[in-house]
C-alpha cells in the first residue's frame, strides 16, 4: 500500500486505487508549556540592542547616580533595565553551555540573570568593549558560582523532593 495505491499481481499493470491514504481525525492541538519556555518567549519578544545604542545606555548608567536626585535616578535604573531585558537571551545561551553539571537549566538561568544585572549596573562604555562581552564574563562567574555552593544550600540539587544533604 503506497499512496492509496494497492498492487494487485503483476505490479506494472494492474494498480488499484484505494483512495486517499488513511489520516486521523484531526484534533485541536495543545501545546504543554513549562515555564523556561514561556519565560524564553516572552524575552524574545524584546529587541537586541545595536552597538551604539548599547553605548548610549552605557553612557546613561554611568553618568546617572543613584545617590542624585531622583530624575537621574530614575533615568539610570531605566537604563539598567532595558540592557537587562534586551540581553537575557545572552543569559540563555551561557546556561546552555552549563547545563551538564547536574543542574536544572532554570537554576542555571536564574543566577545567570544575577551575573547580568550585576554587569549591567557596572558595565562602563569608555572601555571599549561591547556589553555582551562584559556581561559573559559576569553571567559565567554566577553560574561557576552555583556550582561551588554546599548542597544544603542549593535549592537547585533536588531529587525526589528532598535536599542532597538530607538524604543522607
Amino acid at each position: 500500500f503506497r499512496y492509496g495505491f494497492h498492487v494487485l499481481g503483476n505490479y506494472h499493470n494492474r494498480l488499484e486505487w484505494l483512495g486517499p491514504p488513511f489520516r486521523k481525525e484531526v484534533m485541536p492541538r495543545v501545546f504543554a508549556t513549562s515555564d523556561l519556555q514561556t519565560y524564553m518567549r516572552q524575552i524574545g519578544a524584546t529587541p537586541l540592542l545595536t552597538p551604539e545604542s548599547e553605548k548610549i545606555l552605557g553612557w546613561k548608567i554611568v553618568n546617572n547616580c543613584d545617590d542624585c536626585d531622583p530624575q537621574q535616578s530614575k533615568l539610570r535604573n531605566e537604563s539598567i533595565d532595558l540592557m537587562i531585558k534586551s540581553n537575557l537571551r545572552l543569559v540563555i545561551a551561557i546556561s546552555k553551555h552549563y547545563s551538564h553539571r547536574g543542574l536544572a537549566l532554570s537554576d542555571l538561568v536564574e543566577e545567570g540573570n544575577v551575573g547580568l544585572i550585576r554587569a549591567a549596573q557596572g558595565f562602563d562604555p569608555a572601555q571599549g568593549a561591547r556589553f555582551s562581552t562584559y556581561a559573559s564574563w559576569w553571567i559565567k562567574q554566577a553560574i561557576e558560582n552555583l556550582d561551588q555552593l554546599p548542597a544544603s544550600h542549593s535549592y537547585s540539587r533536588l531529587y525526589g523532593g528532598t535536599d542532597c544533604a538530607m538524604e543522607n
